[in-house]
């Protein structure tokens, strides 16, 4: 399936500047971002309107949580739902619990300082029924390194790669689970190949074109 980008409701209606950092408003919640470092972007709107609605019950992982701004998203209007949040980057796991206590959302969403990689000696297997990732889209190696820190190791492949992504989302998944992830179409072969090996498959796709 394909479409255009939609029109953003959600972001940028109104937006404060506290030094370093703006305070945006995010449908019914607030979200702290720095003014210079690392920002959201539409990818994880779309993402979100993917995932949801979220099924009665589901477990939930946001792999890669940046700022916390996916749980922020897919708790707009589940009152009840409760999410994991992971992130390796320390300043934005820190800003993810900011956006947590200013958002009331403390204890709806719970927040993993770790490496994904890491994430086999932390939870059991089968123990989510939905992965979410909005993960670094480009190769270590490939294209231009961004000088500031925290966008380089978002948008790169500087701690974990495609494979490995899609190797631990298997480990974690329940039996009827689900991973949903956002990647460049110049990556779909090596997703749907790493799905294979590891004993998945796509069943949903999305294609999202720039609106002209």
């Amino acid at each position: 399936m394909t479409g255009k980008v939609p029109h953003n409701n959600l972001s940028h209606e109104s937006v404060y500047h506290e030094g370093n950092e703006t305070i945006e408003n995010l449908g019914r919640f607030r979200l702290i971002q720095s003014r210079r470092g690392y920002r959201y972007s539409v990818d994880s709107l779309l993402l979100s309107r993917f995932v949801l609605p979220i099924r009665k019950g589901e477990r939930v992982i946001d792999i890669g949580t940046g700022s916390g701004v996916i749980p922020l998203l897919l708790l707009q209007d589940e009152e009840r739902q409760r999410i994991t949040g992971m992130e390796v980057q320390k300043g934005l796991f820190n800003l993810a619990e900011r956006n947590l206590a200013l958002n009331n959302l403390t204890g709806r969403v719970k927040l993993i300082h770790a490496d994904y990689r890491e994430l086999r000696k932390l939870c059991e297997r089968g123990s989510f029924d939905l992965i979410v990732s909005n993960p670094p889209y480009v190769k270590k190696g490939c294209g231009r390194v961004s000088a500031i820190e925290d966008r380089s190791i978002a948008r790169m492949e500087h701690l974990g790669s495609l494979s490995e992504l899609v190797e631990i989302s298997a480990y974690l998944l329940s039996s009827n689970g689900r991973a949903c992830y956002i990647y460049p179409v110049s990556r779909l072969q090596e997703l749907l190949s790493s799905l294979h090996e590891e004993g998945l498959h796509a069943t949903r796709l999305l294609f999202i074109h720039p609106k002209e």
